[in-house]
């Protein structure tokens, strides 16, 4: 798949009608913990205030929210914590190491990294989610195309990707080298949703050939 310099400038994004934003690449300021300004309830934002990138000593900051030297907190999902550390933003992931018996399988949760739930058996009573033609079982994951989420099948389900069936994706951009600091621009595969970036190019090694404004389909 082709990949392309998507420059999202921020002073010059254009009015998207419907509320589906995640084409336009917009995930990576609300991972910042950016205000969006501008659009309504059918529109996306025409411009974001982000705060202050660079932070104290001792502090760090994911999503908004500062964080003191020791202080734990989730970074992308809850398999991957994160610690503020005096270098940084330290990272961990948790292994749940769990193989279902045979003839059954997990159901998950949202909120938690591993299974507390095994289901065998008949599957009768077990809720089942039609996701666009596909069938998922109770507590089973899936992405739907289209959006920058990530979803979970449980009762009640209605086709529609709100919460709690969902959630956004993180794409963690502050557990990195502060790329942003920098004005990196982010890279993206050249596809309909662009959830996040596949890299940063620094300013100083950049070369421009396609720039896509927000609104614009090539």
């Amino acid at each position: 798949m082709e990949s392309i310099l998507f420059a999202i400038l921020v002073s010059a994004l254009a009015f998207v009608q419907g509320k589906n934003c995640d084409s336009l690449g917009t995930l990576i300021y609300e991972d910042l913990g950016c205000k969006a300004k501008g659009g309504n309830n059918n529109t996306c934002p025409i411009s974001y205030d982000c705060p202050q990138i660079t932070v104290k000593n001792g502090t760090c900051k994911f999503g908004g929210t500062i964080y003191k030297e020791g202080n734990r907190f989730n970074g992308t999902n809850v398999c991957m914590p994160a610690v503020c550390m005096s270098s940084g933003i330290g990272r961990m992931v948790i292994d749940c190491n769990q193989r279902p018996e045979e003839g059954c399988y997990f159901a998950n949760t949202l909120d938690k990294c591993c299974s507390i739930d095994q289901i065998c058996d008949s599957f009768d009573d077990v809720e089942i989610c039609n996701v666009t033609g596909r069938l998922y079982l109770e507590g089973e994951y899936f992405t739907p195309k289209g959006y920058c989420l990530h979803c979970i099948c449980k009762p009640n389900f209605a086709g529609k990707f709100v919460a709690p069936f969902c959630e956004r994706i993180r794409c963690g951009i502050e557990l990195t080298n502060d790329p942003i600091s920098d004005k990196s621009a982010p890279l993206y595969l050249n596809s309909p949703v662009r959830c996040c970036p596949i890299q940063f190019i620094k300013p100083t090694n950049a070369i421009v050939t396609h720039i896509i404004l927000s609104g614009s389909s090539s």
